[in-house]
């Protein structure tokens, strides 16, 4: 999986990966293995620094039809979101 995050936004939140981009020769690819990161984690990660929250959805945790299921817990996802 790849993604692509602005510089600016992951280098200031990262020194990791500020130090390996600053490794990077000049002009060269701006592209950094993180193989025992897992996608999803990161894609929490990243959409952390764009929003500010952290918002996780957790299958099955409470039964449909009730505060917190699945269902309301997307809808409040979407108000968070862009």
């Amino acid at each position: 999986m790849h993604f692509i995050v602005p510089e600016n936004l992951i280098r200031a939140h990262s020194g990791v990966i500020d130090t390996a981009i600053s490794a990077i020769a000049e002009g060269g690819e701006k592209r950094i293995p993180l193989p025992n990161v897992n996608p999803e984690h990161f894609t929490w990660y990243v959409g952390w620094h764009y929003s500010g929250r952290l918002f996780i959805l957790l299958p099955g945790r409470v039964p449909a039809g009730e505060h917190g299921h699945e269902v309301t817990e997307i809808q409040e996802l979407t108000r968070w979101t862009f």
